[in-house]
């Protein structure tokens, strides 16, 4: 005669059911409406310090990137108005029409925030906890697609006279 299994026991097998279940269920709290909330604080930071005249460093990825599109490009920005996008190595060359959208801060929180208002199926942002400059911001934009991943890294980030 077989003994009764502690209740302990039971009700972990009572569990198990659900917790397979939930297996590939998405359970991360940090989607869209958290991604926003913190591209906002990072924008509210970046307003607060009143920087016009700035230059960083920027390295883009893709999916399907040209060497030229994903070199490391350094920006120079003087009174909020981008002056000059240029290779930050000597290693390649750039295409600076290729960085039109990555050529001021604000311009890299609109690209955040498009990707966030697409729902993209992973993400990733972080900026600078002094100044809100966007650090680094990444996306999978479908699961079932190859080769559509975006993102950019920023660098060096330094305000200028």
């Amino acid at each position: 005669m077989s003994q009764p299994r502690p209740r302990s026991t039971r009700f972990l097998l009572a569990l198990a059911p659900l917790a397979l279940g939930l297996q590939g269920c998405d359970l991360d709290p940090s989607g869209p409406a958290f991604h926003a909330d913190e591209l906002r604080a990072a924008r509210a930071a970046w307003a607060g310090q009143g920087i016009d005249s700035y230059r960083y460093v920027i390295a883009r990825s893709c999916g399907e990137c040209t060497p030229e599109s994903i070199a490391p490009a350094l920006v120079e920005v003087r009174g909020g108005k981008t002056v000059s996008v240029v290779a930050a190595t000597s290693v390649q060359q750039i295409q600076p029409e290729l960085y039109r959208q990555f050529d001021t801060v604000e311009e890299l929180f609109d690209v955040i925030e498009d990707a966030i208002d697409q729902d993209p199926y992973r993400f990733s942002a972080r900026y600078d906890s002094r100044t809100g400059v966007p650090v680094s911001y990444a996306a999978d934009m479908d699961r079932s697609m190859v080769d559509d991943e975006r993102g950019f890294t920023v660098s060096q980030f330094e305000e200028i006279q």
